[in-house]
């Protein structure tokens, strides 16, 4: 309120505070409408717990490779579907090439997503970064249904190419 914010996107932390969403269900509530939020949730979590979360404002769950590892998402075909069931968004933060072991998870599922950070790309890497535009997993990647194809070009620093990847 003191800096005029009308509306806002609250994202959970996937630290400090693991899948207690509390506070961040406290700030939606207090903002009368005005923020809608992104959770953090166990893997295991029920339409039900889903359900109630989206009743308080909450439009997204957060997936942080970057802090759990890649692994500790792959089995979660099921919550994909309980997501995109009730039309929430995935918001997945990867780091360098973590994205590329995601595809298939992704491609199992029609939950929409949402990349956070651009990815964070290894800008220090210049030409010689981990993954480019012309790898084969990129281009799969950013020709799936999820229409992935900015954020991928974003992730490795070629917006101006995401008509090659998708033609």
């Amino acid at each position: 309120d003191t800096y005029g914010v009308r509306h806002a996107l609250v994202v959970g932390p996937n630290s400090g505070y693991g899948t207690d969403n509390r506070c961040l269900l406290d700030v939606i509530k207090k903002s009368n409408g005005r923020f809608k939020g992104v959770a953090v949730v166990a893997n295991d979590t029920s339409t039900a717990d889903l359900a109630a979360l989206k009743a308080q404002g909450i439009v997204g769950i957060a997936f942080n490779a970057t802090r759990l590892g890649v692994g500790h998402w792959q089995n979660t075909t099921d919550l994909l579907k309980r997501m995109a069931d009730l039309d929430l968004f995935l918001q997945l933060q990867v780091e360098k090439d973590q994205i590329l072991a995601f595809k298939d998870l992704l491609d199992a599922t029609t939950v929409h997503l949402v990349i956070d950070h651009c990815g964070i790309p290894d800008v220090g890497a210049g030409d010689g970064a981990d993954i480019t535009v012309e790898d084969p997993e990129v281009v799969a990647v950013a020709k799936s249904e999820h229409g992935v194809a900015d954020a991928v070009a974003a992730i490795v620093g070629h917006r101006d190419e995401r008509a090659e990847l998708v033609g």
